[in-house]
């Protein structure tokens, strides 16, 4: 029956008649599953659901367990770029509505430029028209923007989707935590794999011995900029530090033939009155990670799952591994590019140094996953964690 106390959690992950759990956590309001699963799957219409359960003890669950809350998503909400959708003949629009504006707000259509430098409403593909969408999106959000290619998340990018999920519970309402009016949340990052496409992830770890950009007390307010082809992101926003940790991973498809697509990394110190002024920058050929691409080892954790799918014709129809993955990354081998590089100064082939004589350098790594990769669901990890607190179990007001 009903007791009061702290909820004893566990989570189901189900997906296209997949199932699997995380470990039943000790009580508490916040836990913490650290849990990591694949699963297949066939169609982007299948829904992805996660119910957040309590049960009566930590050995094993009972079919009488409690369901404190669920949420769903659809497997395509995970492919599709913010504000991007194909008209009816197969072309790529952006449509922009403002930041917390109410239901029915009207959208904008957003213009932005080509691969080609023309000035567009129409795109010929999904990047250019998220290209389109932020940036319209900066100029009516400012700093309220939520954006494709630049964020404070962990992730950001192609096929990965990161985010609070509210809870509901079984009258479809809002879950309420113990903290009186507070919504109970879980945060999970799915990562989406076409098994038609090549996905290269660059991790920024942090940069070091950065000069002092701001006068007075100030030192530097250091961001990142990452162009791989024609697509930039934009890291966060590190105040004040000398030596910024960003520890963001930037994710995108690249063809069969990017070896030679350019690589360059910009390091730029922030400033909310005047222009950004840029610190330092360095460039890459990527063809050494391509051709020698390190791959990581399979998680290892007991609720694993490792599934394999056929490639299919097209995006919409190939089947594809869909991973939930949270705030901790993948144990991974070290690519042979990972390493810390030096940044030179923008326009002067000088080494950018501090006001004691040290080099400035970016500490990055990278990760190339083939679509001819066998094992290519290898790399994916998950972490699950509520970030509000959960009711409390049982009876009295905060029974469910």
């Amino acid at each position: 029956g009903d007791f009061l106390g702290l909820p004893q959690a566990y989570c189901i992950f189900t997906l296209n008649r997949q199932t699997q759990s995380t470990v039943i956590t000790r009580k508490d309001w916040s836990p913490h599953w650290n849990a990591r699963f694949s699963m297949e799957v066939n169609h982007v219409w299948q829904v992805c659901t996660t119910k957040v359960m309590h049960s009566k003890s930590l050995s094993r669950t009972h079919k009488e367990d409690h369901n404190i809350g669920t949420f769903s998503l659809s497997v395509g909400a995970i492919l599709n770029w913010r504000g991007v959708a194909r008209d009816a003949e197969g072309r790529w629009i952006a449509c922009h509505r403002p930041a917390m504006a109410p239901m029915g707000s009207i959208y904008t259509n957003c213009r932005g430029l080509n691969n080609d430098g023309e000035e567009v409403a129409i795109f010929d593909t999904a990047e250019e028209a998220a290209r389109a969408y932020d940036e319209t999106a900066r100029k009516k959000d400012g700093e309220r923007a939520v954006l494709n290619f630049s964020g404070d998340g962990e992730f950001v990018g192609q096929h990965v989707l990161e985010q609070h999920f509210p809870l509901t519970g079984d009258d479809g309402g809002a879950v309420i935590g113990i903290q009186a009016g507070v919504t109970s949340t879980v945060k999970l990052r799915l990562k989406y794999f076409d098994l038609t496409l090549n996905y290269l992830e660059v991790h920024l770890e942090k940069a070091i011995c950065l000069p002092k950009m701001d006068s007075g007390l100030g030192s530097c307010d250091a961001y990142c900029k990452i162009i791989i082809g024609s697509n930039v992101f934009s890291s966060a926003v590190v105040r004040n530090s000398l030596d910024p940790e960003f520890n963001q991973t930037f994710r995108i498809a690249v063809p069969d033939d990017c070896a030679n697509m350019p690589f360059e990394l910009q390091v730029w110190d922030w400033d909310r009155f005047d222009e950004d002024d840029q610190i330092g920058w360095f460039r890459l050929e990527l063809a050494p990670i391509l051709k020698g691409g390190a791959h990581a080892p399979k998680p290892r954790h007991t609720n694993s799952g490792q599934l394999t799918s056929r490639s299919g014709p097209n995006m919409q129809s190939a089947p594809a591994a869909a991973d939930p993955v949270g705030v901790g990354h993948a144990r991974r081998k070290s690519s042979v590019m990972d390493g810390s590089y030096s940044l030179e100064k923008p326009g002067v082939k000088e080494p950018v140094k501090n006001n004691r004589g040290e080099k400035a350098k970016v500490v990055v790594r990278f990760h190339f996953t083939s679509k001819d990769d066998p094992d290519r669901t290898g790399p994916t990890s998950a972490t699950m964690t509520t970030e509000r607190q959960l009711p409390a179990a049982g009876g009295g007001d905060n029974s469910f």
